[in-house]
């Protein structure tokens, strides 16, 4: 048996072992409980970054504007949201606890944490400010209530209604922390920050692009949504238009100003494998519930929205899938950079929508170059098979199980 083998199989027995884990089980079947919702939050998403927000794909491409809607789209993807995010943490509570306690009533749980993430939102009214979904502090929280909750009831010494004075004080402390924790569940401060951080020179090389296109997807995977197109772009905006104006002015990508950055090298080329693994559901898999969340899947994940297989799958926090998950981009990105660099393709640099599907990417950013085209389906091409092997071992182990 070979090492890479022996490594597969050593994974796969840690992946078993890990998905039987209270907390981990609990936040598997809450996603699964939660899934039409995270559905419409998902295409809630789509449908306001493809048609109806001032930067969407169809208002850039057609030349239009819906002033009057925007700040109602805004509110409604926001709601949508914090009821996302409210369910999730409020279930996953009542999940883990009776995990832990299984005869005990999970009520007041389910209350501090519903309470206690609705007070984490209260004065977010910027559609912005939502954009870094942490789901991993709000596992994190939940953590932490479920388990002081049952250290205190071992303090007290004799059982206490859950509605006490004694138990009620102890969700208002719950409830305080969590608001002290609101700039880490979703903030502009820490989007500014991050953006700050992307917009040094050193993200103008290879090195520092390819460590950043390592740990994006480890943040995904442990629960941190971070848009990555729209910081990118926001990072890059100086290169954009600098390289822009050169092009157009000389007529030629030779001697441009920035060659390399983070847009034109991995937002066009880097693939975290969302798309990838929703064909592999769609044409590997036997399973009917994995070829439905395929299918729901491939809208979402043709504009670059992973968020339904990442938590339905699943993928997060799960051992199994985190090597394609920080493969996959690098490779992806370095064999983009290398065609740059070799010239089989001309370097991107014309800005495109956030929201335009990756298959169609490098394609327009290169002004209608067709082996820009071509290089797009060979990078998807090698992330599925990146994936391939993992992809059969869950599968395996599904029938397993």
């Amino acid at each position: 048996m070979s090492i890479f083998s022996k490594g597969l199989s050593l994974l796969t027995k840690w992946d078993k072992r890990w998905q039987h884990q209270p907390l981990i089980s609990a936040i598997y079947t809450t996603y699964r409980k939660i899934f039409t919702i995270l559905v419409i939050d998902v295409y809630a998403h789509i449908i306001a970054l493809l048609f109806l927000l001032p930067n969407a794909l169809f208002p850039t491409i057609l030349d239009y504007q819906l002033p009057f809607y925007t700040p109602i789209v805004q509110n409604v993807v926001l709601i949508i949201d914090i009821i996302t995010m409210t369910f999730f943490s409020t279930l996953l509570a009542k999940e883990y606890y009776q995990r832990r306690r299984p005869d005990h009533d999970a009520t007041l749980i389910m209350m501090t944490m519903f309470y206690s993430t609705m007070t984490s939102f209260q004065n977010q009214n910027n559609f912005n400010v939502i954009l870094i979904k942490n789901y991993f502090i709000l596992i994190l929280l939940v953590y932490a209530v479920v388990n002081s909750y049952i250290l205190y009831q071992k303090l007290l010494k004799q059982p206490q209604n859950p509605l006490s004075f004694a138990n009620i004080g102890w969700a208002a402390i719950i409830i305080t922390i969590a608001t002290v924790l609101k700039p880490f569940l979703h903030s502009a401060a820490l989007q500014a920050t991050i953006n700050q951080y992307l917009s040094s020179s050193i993200f103008n090389h290879i090195p520092a692009i390819l460590i950043f296109a390592l740990i994006l997807p480890l943040l995904s995977w442990i629960g941190i949504s971070i848009p990555s197109d729209l910081l990118v772009s926001q990072a890059s905006a100086t290169a954009i238009s600098e390289n822009l104006n050169f092009f157009l002015t000389k007529h030629t990508t030779a001697h441009i100003p920035y060659p390399i950055n983070l847009y034109n090298t991995f937002s066009m080329f880097s693939i975290v494998g969302g798309l990838a693994l929703c064909l592999l559901l769609l044409f590997r898999s036997r399973n009917i519930g994995d070829q439905r969340l395929g299918q729901w899947s491939l809208l979402p994940s043709l504009f670059n929205n992973h968020q339904l297989l990442l938590f339905a799958y699943p993928l997060l926090l799960r051992p199994l899938f985190l090597i394609p998950m920080l493969v996959s981009p690098v490779v992806t990105t370095s064999l983009g950079y290398l065609a740059v660099k070799l010239h089989v393709i001309t370097i991107p640099v014309y800005q495109v929508p956030l929201s335009t599907p990756y298959l169609i990417r490098a394609y327009l950013a290169t002004n209608g170059n067709l082996i820009a085209l071509a290089v797009s389906i060979l990078l998807i091409i090698v992330s599925v098979l990146i994936y391939l092997p993992f992809f059969n071992i869950a599968m395996k182990s599904q029938k397993e199980s």
